[in-house]
């Protein structure tokens, strides 16, 4: 699952019901997390992929405190998912996102996916980084809306606490002066274990094609 995480300022919770249910996916101290609603939505004549939607709620004791709108980014994977984030002011800078996406990974089989990140999610996306059961990449998905057409790179913090990704040509680099998105996996799940093969493919090919052009030169 790919979440673009959006997390408003003072964000009012108008989207689903306001009537806490009975069931709930994620439960953590004070707070539960409910999933509302699981829909497809129909090809539309400027879109030519089909979306997955998903509405999740958070709650506070019975208290309607953040949702999290979920829908499929690409069309090539069914568990990788955008999702658009939003908790009210009182309630951020508790941690509380990160165990929510944490709790989504893990028990969802899901990875999250960011773009056009604030401050604060920068900061998120930092301490989700340190986390030792979680995994995260950069996708150079600019110019393909296909997962495994694009250019993977595992993402770290350097001795800044900053994210940076060490590209194919061991060039380190800064993943938010380029376009693309980061991606967060469970660690050693089946998604990770694929794309850690991935990128060891796709840079065993850029070094064969690094040494092809060192000898590829007319000489007549």
């Amino acid at each position: 699952m790919v979440l673009r995480n959006l997390i408003g300022k003072n964000a009012r919770m108008s989207s689903g019901s306001s009537v806490m249910p009975r069931k709930f996916f994620l439960r953590f101290n004070d707070y539960k997390v409910s999933i509302h609603k699981k829909v497809s939505i129909p090809k539309q004549k400027y879109c030519a992929k089909r979306y997955r939607f998903v509405h999740c709620a958070v709650w506070y004791k019975k208290q309607k405190v953040g949702i999290i709108d979920l829908s499929i980014a690409y069309s090539d994977m069914t568990t990788v998912f955008t999702a658009d984030t939003k908790l009210v002011l009182e309630h951020q800078g508790k941690g509380l996102a990160s165990q929510i996406y944490e709790g989504l990974i893990k028990q969802g089989n899901l990875a999250i996916q960011s773009q056009n990140q604030s401050k604060g999610a920068m900061k998120l996306w930092r301490k989700l980084a340190a986390n030792p059961t979680l995994s995260m990449y950069f996708v150079d998905d600019v110019m393909s809306e296909s997962f495994f057409k694009c250019e993977i790179y595992n993402v770290r913090l350097n001795s800044k606490s900053d994210l940076e990704y060490e590209n194919y040509e061991n060039k380190c680099c800064n993943p938010y002066q380029k376009g693309g998105s980061l991606l967060l996996v469970s660690k050693e799940s089946e998604l990770d274990k694929t794309i850690a093969r991935y990128i060891a493919i796709r840079k065993e090919a850029n070094k064969l094609v690094s040494n092809f052009k060192k000898f590829d030169a007319v000489k007549i």
